[in-house]
């Protein structure tokens, strides 16, 4: 069959893409049309097909033809006696990317699974895209240009993996690692365009030297800056990623690391999940969940390398990266849900948790980013002791990325533990029953022992008191967004939703939160520490006016810092630099 969409954007102030469908080349009585549910790399139902309108269909001399919608998503065309069919359809896109489609005047973002369809049965045809941009916009893709405007992909999941940037963007270009590059820039503020090269030259580079030879001929970063101080957000694609941070990645130290992490992350998984890939996770129904018990290892250990890969770039100073250990082992030891919750659970309820948060999640979910780098470390640290300094987890990510270019397989369970047996003689099945599939604790200053690290109690931030309330600030509004299990609140007859009007008789103000962890979204109420046990707090529950004292408050966490011993040995010197990589 031959295959050629069409887009246009004649009014971006709609907000309306106009796609158009040309089937060529068939010879089925029926053909029919799948809007996609969801978009690999954000393991979420999303229902595209909510904003498709003006669905029709035309034959040869523009004849009407007949169509049924089958389901929420499916369009069924009665192709009978032609041999030319034309599906026209719109695509509403008010949303923002990276995960979907968007249009206004100030250019276009197009998410292949959000604005076009497949054709059922043929998703591994060639076909061909004609982008017809609006005024003088400008097209950014790695799609193959075959023409002016007009571009092949050699399937369908090639074109959903493609992002489309169109618009007056800001270019940027740069070599590393023998291969093109290129920054697409939209939105506003100053952006010291030679450092942002430099610096993801240096991510480039430093992959490259750990995985080998890159596997695309061009890459692109396309970066969305928005103004909200909270607009963070990236999605990973075979040979590009779309990000999305605030205008603070570009004006302090900590926003720039941030921005910086993101792109290291999304960098790595050309490798891991973009080719060393869960089975469950290819060929894509994009029609449903596609369930896998492996995002703790596609999205959690890409989330530790990518850490990693700042400090062995020289991004980022070596007390800096022990910093952030110190961060995910903090958040997960202050959070219940951690120790509630296996690796293989939290990967396979991302669908319904992880990306539609309830209150009771901080008691009873983790996330699988923050525990998977987490287990990344150790099962890095038991890889390095097992060989005496001779190899490390680099080298389980460099033979399964030479095997799925033999075979372009994905794995299972038994290839991950073939393989670190494989590395390290050793059978890895009781760490993956304990620590993966089970809730036993990890001995973490017996494993960080073992390359010279240490933990030590972090400094008290202030002389305050907690009973466990999670609170979330909206606008000037201070409701309950969730109560610590183990806290004294827990049981107190608070719920989530109350909307927090007095602690003591005093109105409650910001003055009253706190971020026990400096890196992390989670804030509670905070009480002076002067003496007393108890705190009264006042609330309105729909529309209705509560009290209750809380008795028992808990100092707020400060956790703990990783950082080197004083007393190691030239042994665990050697498996810290291995493991580090410098």
């Amino acid at each position: 069959m031959k295959i050629s969409y069409t887009i246009d954007m004649p009014d971006p102030s709609t907000q309306i893409f106009q796609i158009t469908v040309e089937l060529e080349e068939f010879s089925e009585e029926s053909l029919t049309l799948v809007m996609p549910a969801w978009t690999p790399g954000s393991y979420l139902i999303r229902d595209f097909a909510r904003h498709v309108r003006h669905f029709s269909v035309t034959g040869e001399n523009n004849s009407v033809l007949d169509f049924i919608k089958k389901d929420k998503s499916s369009w069924k065309v009665n192709t009978s006696n032609q041999h030319k069919v034309t599906v026209h359809y719109e695509v509403y896109a008010p949303e923002y990317p990276p995960r979907v489609s968007h249009l206004d005047s100030s250019g276009a973002s197009i998410n292949g699974t959000s604005a076009f369809m497949y054709i059922e049965g043929y998703k591994d045809q060639t076909l061909e895209i004609l982008i017809r941009p609006y005024g003088t916009w400008k097209i950014y893709t790695t799609l193959e240009k075959i023409a002016e405007n007009r571009f092949r992909a050699i399937n369908y999941d090639l074109l959903a993996d493609s992002p489309i940037e169109i618009g007056n963007s800001r270019f940027i270009e740069f070599k590393a690692a023998g291969k093109d590059h290129e920054i697409i820039i939209q939105g506003p503020g100053y952006i010291d365009e030679n450092k942002l090269a430099g610096d993801f030259s240096k991510i480039v580079e430093g992959f490259a030297k750990m995985m080998g030879p890159l596997p695309y001929k061009k890459y692109q970063f396309i970066i969305h800056i928005f103004a909200e101080p909270e607009s963070t957000g990236a999605l990973e694609h075979l040979s590009s990623c779309s990000i999305v941070v605030p205008v603070n990645a570009f004006t302090d130290e900590k926003g720039y690391v941030g921005l910086l992490s993101i792109a290291s992350h999304e960098f790595f998984h050309l490798w891991n999940v973009k080719r060393i890939r869960p089975l469950e996770l290819g060929p894509f129904n994009y029609k449903e969940e596609n369930y896998t018990n492996w995002l703790w290892f596609s999205e959690g250990i890409t989330d530790y390398y990518a850490k990693l890969n700042l400090f062995r770039s020289g991004l980022i100073t070596k007390d800096r990266y022990y910093e952030m250990l110190s961060e995910v082992s903090n958040i997960l030891n202050l959070l219940p849900g951690t120790w509630k919750t296996t690796l293989t659970e939290s990967s396979f309820d991302s669908w319904i948790k992880y990306y539609k948060p309830s209150p009771d999640g901080i008691n009873s979910y983790t996330s699988y980013y923050l525990k998977g780098q987490y287990i990344g470390l150790f099962l890095n640290i038991k890889v390095v002791e097992l060989t005496k300094g001779m190899k490390s987890l680099d080298d389980l990510f460099r033979i399964m990325f030479e095997k799925y270019k033999k075979d372009g397989r994905g794995f299972t369970e038994k290839d991950i533990i073939g393989t670190l047996k494989e590395i390290t003689g050793s059978d890895f099945s009781d760490f993956f029953r304990s620590y993966i599939k089970g809730l036993e604790k990890i001995n973490e200053d017996s494993e960080l022992s073992k390359i010279g690290l240490v933990r030590v109690p972090a400094e008290k931030k202030s002389k305050r008191k907690t009973s466990g309330i999670v609170i979330r600030k909206e606008g000037e509004r201070f409701t309950v967004g969730g109560i610590m299990e183990g806290y004294p609140a827990f049981n107190s007859g608070m719920n989530p939703g109350d909307q927090i009007i007095a602690l003591n008789s005093m109105r409650f103000v910001d003055g009253f939160m706190e971020k026990p962890l400096e890196n992390n979204n989670v804030f509670l109420d905070s009480i002076y520490d002067d003496g007393a046990d108890a705190a009264t707090f006042h609330y309105f529950r729909n529309g209705l006016l509560g009290s209750v004292e809380i008795k028992g408050l808990r100092d707020v966490f400060s956790g703990s810092r990783i950082m080197e011993s004083e007393q190691q040995n030239l042994e665990t010197q050697k498996l810290r630099t291995k493991l580090m990589g410098f």
